[in-house]
C-alpha cells in the first residue's frame, strides 16, 4: 500500500476537495471550509508553495464543490450556496452556483446562478445533486434529484450562455 501525504495543502480543514491539473501545468484544489469555498493553488504541478485564497468570498456557506479543467487554461467550478444550513439565499435553500477561470485558476469569475436554476423555478438543490464535465469551451452539467427536475445544462462558450434540457 502507498503512503499518503504527511501535510495538508490547505491552511484550514476542508471538505469535498477537488484536485484539478491544468494544461498549463498548474494544480489546485477547490474545497469548502467552515464558512466558504477555498482555492489552494500553485503554478507548477508537484513543486512550489501552495497559496490559499477565497475568490468567492469568506463568509457565505458555499460548499460541496466540483471542479474540472477544460483545457486551454479553462477551469470550471460548481457548488451549492447554503451548505448544511437551512437558511435562504437568493430565495432558495441551496442555490446552485457556477464560476470559471480563463487563466488556469489564477482569477475567477463571480459566482452566478445558471439561468433556469434560480428561485423562479426551484426551491433549491442539495449538496451532491450535480456533476460537471468539460472539454475546452464546452461545459456540461447534470443537475437534479428526486424532488427537482433532472436536467442537462450545456454551454458551448465557456459558460457565457447555457441551454437547459430536462432529462
Amino acid at each position: 500500500s502507498s503512503q499518503g501525504p504527511a501535510t495538508r495543502t490547505e491552511n484550514t480543514r476542508t471538505g469535498f476537495t477537488n484536485i484539478v491539473n491544468t494544461t498549463s501545468g498548474s494544480e489546485m484544489s477547490v474545497a469548502h471550509s467552515g464558512t466558504s469555498m477555498s482555492l489552494t493553488y500553485r503554478p507548477a504541478k508537484g513543486t512550489g508553495a501552495w497559496t490559499t485564497s477565497y475568490p468567492w468570498g469568506t463568509s457565505n456557506n458555499d460548499s460541496w464543490a466540483k471542479a474540472i479543467a477544460g483545457g486551454n487554461n479553462m477551469v470550471y467550478a460548481i457548488f451549492q450556496g447554503t451548505g448544511v444550513s437551512t437558511g435562504s439565499l437568493l430565495g432558495q435553500t441551496g442555490p446552485f452556483f457556477f464560476s470559471r477561470s480563463t487563466d488556469g485558476g489564477v482569477t475567477w469569475s463571480a459566482k452566478a446562478q445558471i439561468p433556469g436554476t434560480d428561485s423562479t423555478e426551484y426551491m433549491g438543490f442539495g449538496g451532491d445533486e450535480y456533476a460537471i464535465d468539460a472539454r475546452g469551451n464546452t461545459v456540461a452539467i447534470v443537475l437534479g434529484s428526486t424532488i427537482t427536475d433532472l436536467m442537462l445544462l450545456k454551454s458551448n462558450d465557456a459558460g457565457l450562455t447555457w441551454t437547459k434540457t430536462i432529462i
